[in-house]
């Protein structure tokens, strides 16, 4: 199994709560993905244990996937690589217009992400299980590279994780 990390947001007390799991397993890994509700629980990230103080590592060159949202049963999930890639996923089948918006809160952060990164349970956790056992993209979905602006946080998708570092 890749994945020997999981860090998850918990804002019941109206703050910000880490839950760390180490060496988690497939089910508690689609347990702490099937509670997330754009509320109590936002933003999950899956990586490695590594020498970086972020939890879990998620310098430049470790990967991981991090997974956000959950009201309405919209997911935007996106992988940064070892090489400093970035993909989204894509939803394949949408009825929205392209240049649609749908509101989540990720990472206690509330939004607006692209209709086409905001998927259905289903495709987020073939994701998920696919990169938690090879640290890889699922090859059956559809995922968008996502270009580095720079500095330009203008059209960034992917949910800021510096939420998640040690306080």
């Amino acid at each position: 199994m890749y994945v020997t990390r999981l860090d998850a947001d918990d804002w019941t007390t109206g703050q910000q709560q880490n839950e760390m799991i180490e060496r988690p397993d497939l089910a508690g890994i689609e347990a702490a993905l099937r509670r997330l509700d754009g509320e109590r629980w936002t933003l999950v990230v899956l990586g490695t244990e590594g020498d970086s103080d972020t939890i879990p590592d998620t310098t430049p060159d470790t990967t991981y996937m991090g997974i956000g949202g959950g009201a309405g049963g919209r997911y935007v999930v996106f992988i940064s690589d070892d090489r400093g890639e970035s993909f989204i996923l894509r939803e394949s089948e949408t009825d929205l217009p392209e240049e649609s918006a749908v509101a989540l809160v990720i990472g206690g952060q509330s939004g607006e992400y692209p209709a086409r990164h905001c998927v259905g349970q289903e495709a987020m956790l073939r994701a998920a299980r696919t990169f938690a056992v090879d640290g890889a993209r699922d090859t059956s979905l559809a995922w968008e590279r996502q270009e580095d602006d720079e500095g330009d946080d203008e059209g960034d998708d992917a949910p800021d994780l510096s939420a998640l570092g040690p306080r």
